[in-house]
């Protein structure tokens, strides 16, 4: 397996109002609503005129994986996009339900091809992991889905020696999550890339706040007090309480509370901030993870004049080189270092 994961999303925390810091753009009608199994919260698009939720990818990608849990609605309307691949503004290709329950894809609305013998059932969660690839004529369109009388891995669709470019750039570059009908919704998104083969299975996202200090307590405090307590509001409350630092090499930690599994794999864990400059000196920083006594650090991050979230994923323990194990992660520590 070659998983390459970019972003994922519980929707647990942020409001649709801060939503917009980790996603680009929120249109119509949107809440959140519990989430898969009872367990956060998921966007929803209900409403009138339904709600769409879109993020700009900062590369242009081929190919590439999207994961996410599905409740299906009750009376969808017929042609509704639930997942989609943009090139900028122009849909490349798209995942429907119709009011039978069935699964279909389109080039911008071009009919690639549908699954006519299984129907989702409405009122029902489901989990479906869609692969693309963008090209003129041999794009790939592969649906796979469990949940209400699907065991783990159904293919819906496997479409090849395809036309799923409707627009010169053979690429997506944005995502979009949208509604059928008025009472769905989407929780635990992954989006990542690799190959055909990459199907990763349901996955569900345990998003956890600091709660205790670290083992680095370099960035200062707003008004004083612990560290930690000034980052593990579930939205960000601005210049409220925060940490701060302009010193090159300051380091802030935190341990994070358990998460809520005792066992099981882990694919990944996503370490999230929310950041802003306040100077007008550009400034770099990269998140940062201590393993017993192993660290890795993320890609660099250049925080602009707003508030706005960046998210580095790290697959593998630093301690390990291995996969997350469950217990690993609760020992572990995360937070950010100041480069610039």
């Amino acid at each position: 397996m070659s998983v390459s994961l970019v972003f994922m999303d519980g929707f647990d925390y942020l409001t649709v109002g801060n939503a917009t810091e980790k996603w680009d753009q929120i249109q119509g009608t949107a809440s959140l609503v519990t989430g898969a199994y009872g367990k956060g919260e998921g966007f929803f698009g209900g409403g009138s005129g339904g709600g769409v939720i879109g993020k700009t990818w900062p590369s242009n990608f081929v190919n590439g994986f999207h994961g996410f849990h599905y409740f299906y609605p009750v009376g969808p309307t017929n042609d509704s996009p639930i997942c989609l691949f943009v090139e900028t503004a122009t849909t490349q290709v798209d995942i429907r339900i119709d009011s039978l329950g069935q699964i279909y894809a389109t080039r911008n609305g071009t009919l690639l091809g549908s699954h006519s013998t299984t129907r989702l059932v409405v009122g029902q969660l489901y989990w479906f992991e869609v692969y693309v690839v963008i090209d003129g004529s041999a794009g790939i369109v592969i649906v796979q889905c469990s949940g209400m009388g699907l065991s783990p891995g159904t293919v819906l669709l496997n479409l090849t020696s395809q036309n799923t470019a409707a627009t010169a750039n053979l690429y997506f570059n944005v995502t979009n999550l949208r509604p059928a009908g008025n009472s769905s919704w989407h929780d635990n998104f992954h989006f990542w890339t690799g190959t055909s083969s990459d199907f990763i299975g349901e996955h569900i996202i345990d998003t956890k706040l600091p709660n205790g200090a670290g083992s680095n307590a370099a960035w200062t405090p707003s008004g004083g007090g612990s560290n930690f307590a000034k980052v593990n509001e579930a939205n960000n409350d601005g210049d409220t309480t925060y940490v701060s630092s302009a010193t090159p090499n300051q380091i802030d930690s935190y341990a994070f509370a358990n998460l809520s599994e005792s066992a099981g794999s882990i694919l990944a864990v996503a370490v999230n901030t929310i950041d802003r400059i306040d100077d007008a000196t550009p400034r770099t920083m990269e998140h940062f993870v201590k393993s017993s006594s192993a660290t890795a650090l993320g890609a660099s991050i250049s925080p602009g004049a707003s508030f706005k979230n960046h998210q580095s994923i790290f697959q593998t323990d630093p301690n390990t080189s291995a996969a997350w194990t469950v217990s690993g992660r609760n020992a572990a520590e995360f937070g950010m270092k100041e480069i610039s």
